[in-house]
């Protein structure tokens, strides 16, 4: 009975961590509109995680010209000292945690996936139900896990 039970638990986890591309969109975007930075993060490749390091860099090369257009753009009102204590994490918890980038967000339901077709291991997810508005997004797969790929993060924040 025991061997069953356990048998039973391993399925139940493997199958709650095992998600289709789609859904691993779906949870990233949700963790976009709750301001949640550390689930978000877990939802990026590799590759996304080292362009928003490099970002970060170039912000820290001339901190004061980089808070200067910050503060004008997005109303911060940080420091030299912040930004040059910034993590890779602390920048996106402000991005995504700023009024001006919530409030430019569309509602929820304009960003629910459709669907996704896979090419091993990539993934084209589909965003939107109106044919006419469909987004392609790219995921990637690492390890076991589906994560945005870096060109889908280069296309927003370039």
């Amino acid at each position: 009975m025991r061997i069953a039970i356990a048998f039973f638990l391993a399925v139940i986890s493997g199958s709650a961590f095992a998600m289709d591309p789609d859904q691993a969109f779906d949870n990233l975007i949700d963790a976009m509109y709750q301001g949640d930075a550390e689930v978000l993060m877990s939802y990026l490749s590799t590759e996304s995680l080292g362009l928003i390091d490099f970002i970060l860099v170039t912000l820290k090369d001339e901190p004061a010209e980089s808070i200067a257009e910050m503060n004008e753009e997005l109303d911060l009102g940080i420091t030299v000292e912040e930004i040059e204590s910034w993590t890779s994490f602390d920048f996106v918890e402000v991005f995504i945690t700023v009024r001006l980038f919530v409030d430019e967000l569309p509602p929820r339901e304009n960003l629910l996936s459709s669907g996704f077709e896979l090419h091993g291991d990539s993934s084209i997810v589909f965003v939107g139900d109106d044919s006419l508005n469909v987004r392609r997004i790219l995921m990637v797969k690492e390890e076991d896990d589906w994560k945005l790929d870096q060109r889908a993060i280069g296309s927003f924040m370039m």
